[in-house]
């Protein structure tokens, strides 16, 4: 990973949009915007949106001294994508399918956090994501997509599974652009490199995720884990009675949102929705599965277990593991959004 410090691509990754009504705070020699390239469409009337301006044509160098309407967000570009969500808050719901605006904010901080998660809201990237976002960004995104279905055609005569690029600062694929739709309520994967829209995006899929784990029936109890818990309180309290003159290490918890549906929709941002589902106890006491299935293989090496499937575990949050931990990864966006508190 290396911190981004080439001005042009960061032009393009900053294609977020400003909203018509700031564009009269702009309009001076330091901070001029064009009048052309309206970029963003909802689909709704016009009078229900405000048109937006590309921000790219700002000098970049000089946003420091803007007017900030958020100052606990990272940088100019997401305060004025932020501005434009809640001006545009009724319109923004009816797409997202979001019930009400204390639910909008809550999802708007959370899917802002798994932005700082992923990327620190796009301050680290890798060569190659600047490289076949700068492609793509200039209309060229079939040659990525000839080279990776090749690649992944050679590598599946090897038996190994394909690989596709997370690119933007929240990190999508392709596919999953395509998968949640993304196409329609914000616009082409292959320009959907800026800040506003991968707030977008990242915020319909949060919604959607978190939408279907409810349907699902998992609940809105706080996440836990009795049996990582039983197992870590025991290892610490175990440290804690031999170091009587070190500071005790707290009891184990998963420090969520205080609710499992939504911190399993965030936890699907990174390791994808078929995680979302309820989980039972099973015939080895130190695993859970899913409900929905007589028998789950937790590891290789542990092999088959039976589930209980009317021994649902409310509120159970799966310890998984793909390089990184899932419990890990929800609690550092809940603590990325919970910093968010000037959005409001």
């Amino acid at each position: 990973m290396k911190k981004r410090n080439n001005p042009k691509i960061d032009a393009m990754r900053e294609r977020s949009l400003i909203i018509e009504s700031d564009r009269q705070n702009l309009h001076t020699p330091d901070y001029y915007l064009s009048e052309q390239d309206y970029s963003w469409d909802t689909g709704e009337d016009e009078e229900e949106v405000t048109p937006m301006a590309d921000t790219s044509k700002l000098q970049t160098t000089k946003t420091e001294t803007l007017p900030r309407t958020y100052p606990c967000l990272p940088n100019i570009y997401y305060d004025v994508a932020v501005k434009h969500i809640i001006n545009n808050k009724d319109s923004i719901k009816k797409k997202g399918k979001i019930t009400d605006d204390k639910t909008l904010i809550m999802l708007l901080k959370y899917a802002l956090g798994i932005i700082g998660r992923e990327t620190q809201y796009g301050g680290y990237t890798t060569v190659s994501d600047d490289v076949s976002e700068f492609i793509r960004g200039a209309g060229a995104g079939s040659v990525i997509n000839t080279i990776q279905t090749l690649n992944n055609d050679a590598r599946a005569l090897f038996n190994k599974g394909g690989q596709t690029q997370s690119l933007g600062s929240a990190q999508f694929t392709p596919e999953a652009w395509e998968e949640y739709g993304l196409d329609e309520l914000v616009g082409s994967y292959d320009e959907s490199f800026g800040t506003f829209q991968q707030v977008l995006g990242s915020l319909f899929r949060l919604s959607k995720d978190y939408n279907l784990a409810l349907k699902r029936g998992i609940g809105t109890k706080p996440s836990v884990n009795p049996i990582q818990k039983g197992r870590v309180d025991s290892e610490r309290a175990k440290w804690n009675n031999d170091n009587p003159n070190e500071t005790p290490k707290k009891m184990f918890s998963v420090d969520g949102t205080g609710n499992v549906s939504l911190d399993l929709a965030i936890l699907a941002h990174n390791m994808g929705s078929e995680k979302m589902k309820k989980y039972c106890t099973t015939s080895n006491k130190n695993y859970a599965g899913p409900c929905e299935s007589p028998t789950y293989t937790p590891k290789k090496e542990v092999g088959e277990v039976t589930v209980n499937q009317n021994d649902w575990i409310p509120g159970y949050f799966p310890n998984l593991s793909m390089g990184h931990t899932a419990i890990g990864y929800v609690e550092e966006v809940v603590k990325n959004g919970n910093k968010l508190n000037c959005i409001k």
